[in-house]
């Protein structure tokens, strides 16, 4: 967190002027932070959202065993990112989390299509 000074050397700034700068401040604060936040759990929710489908069993058996390991490795690697990297700004985060829905994409695309019409078993929009 970085740390804002307010000069008043010469003299140009009121008290209520001071104390207003200060308060639109923390409120920016409070909404970049809101924003991080949200983004990191929207990342974590879309990793178990596709760590549940990957572990459904008519998905397991419609994929291949290479394609789950690589789908698996990709949610294991996310999410020690993620616990390695809370700092990161949000750009970053919201840029992982489309990268994984990117990689995804077309994986879901295959399982769909390997699925039988009618299976509900695998409903997910990217």
């Amino acid at each position: 967190m970085e740390k804002i000074t307010i000069d008043n050397e010469r003299r140009s700034l009121s008290k209520d002027g001071i104390e207003k700068m200060i308060r639109e401040a923390e409120e920016y604060e409070d909404k970049e932070f809101k924003k991080k936040s949200n983004a990191c759990k929207k990342l974590e929710d879309y990793l178990y959202e596709m760590s549940n489908k990957i572990n459904d069993g008519n998905v397991r058996m419609k994929v291949s065993a290479e394609m789950l390991k690589d789908m698996e490795n990709t949610i294991v690697d996310t999410t020690k990112w993620l616990k390695d990297n809370h700092d990161a700004p949000l750009s970053e985060l919201e840029l992982k989390k489309d990268h994984l829905k990117f990689l995804y994409g077309f994986c879901i695309l295959k399982i769909l299509v390997l699925l039988p019409s009618g299976s509900s078993s695998f409903c997910y929009v990217i």
